[in-house]
């Protein structure tokens, strides 16, 4: 950790602040309720930092520069911009997309351009990228596309809308998240316990069916197979998640 102590200078959120070490380096801080009634000035509360300093590609700042560069020429020439996944983004990835939320601010500050939030969708993912040791630039592109056809099966199935701001989808995409990672990183799990995943299969059909269709929908759009013991972690999220928003319904 480059400093021992910040200072704030900017609250994102009440989970995510902008500060400033004592050498007036600054630094984006992300923790559960780091930033609750802080303001400009005050100390940070280094015990509720959960990510610090994590460490990203340094390719990052030139993309991003470029990046910025064309959408500012695209907002002076009043050309709009959609980003298709922008809604995927904002629940995938929800404290990148807080980061660049507040650097559409830094924008603005130093263009006097607002740019969509559209965009802020499009830096987090240069943002995500930058976060994997990985030389695949369109990682975080594969993922979220992934993650949302994953979510459509399950809804597809069981022909429900989540709760978006629950704990349970929380839970659910996280796992998704994890579970693209390694697919993509070819670091699926492959386990042995046979027993176990008989159990789960016949526990839960449904949702062991619905992995399934997860599982042939990954090998018609990636031509990767999915083992056993990851259709099995599938199953028991599934369950969990479609078990929770309907026990909420009630």
């Amino acid at each position: 950790m480059s400093g021992k102590n910040f200072t704030v200078v900017t609250v994102i959120n009440n989970n995510v602040e902008s500060a400033v070490n004592e050498r007036r380096q600054e630094r984006i801080l992300v923790g559960r309720g780091i930033g609750f009634k802080m303001r400009k000035g005050d100390a940070v509360d280094l015990s509720k930092v959960d990510k610090l300093d994590k460490s990203l590609d340094e390719s990052i700042f030139l993309n991003l520069i470029d990046h910025i560069s064309f959408a500012v020429s695209r907002m002076e020439q009043g050309l709009d911009f959609k980003n298709t996944l922008l809604w995927e983004i904002i629940h995938f990835y929800p404290q990148e997309y807080k980061v660049a939320q507040y650097g559409l601010e830094l924008i603005k500050e130093y263009t006097g351009y607002q740019l969509p939030d559209d965009e802020a969708g499009s830096i987090a993912i240069y943002i995500v990228n930058a976060e994997f040791d990985s030389e695949d630039r369109n990682a975080a592109v594969r993922m979220t596309e992934l993650i949302h056809k994953i979510v459509s099966v399950v809804r597809y199935q069981y022909h429900t809308n989540f709760e978006e701001e629950s704990v349970h989808f929380v839970r659910f995409i996280t796992h998704l998240k994890f579970f693209a990672s390694r697919l993509f990183g070819d670091k699926m799990l492959d386990g042995e316990d046979r027993d176990f995943q008989e159990l789960i299969q016949q526990k839960y059909p449904d949702a062991y069916e619905c992995a399934g269709r997860i599982s042939r929908l990954v090998w018609q759009d990636y031509q990767i197979a999915i083992p056993e013991e990851e259709l099995v972690y599938l199953t028991v999220y599934i369950k969990r998640i479609t078990t929770a928003e309907g026990q909420e319904r009630e």
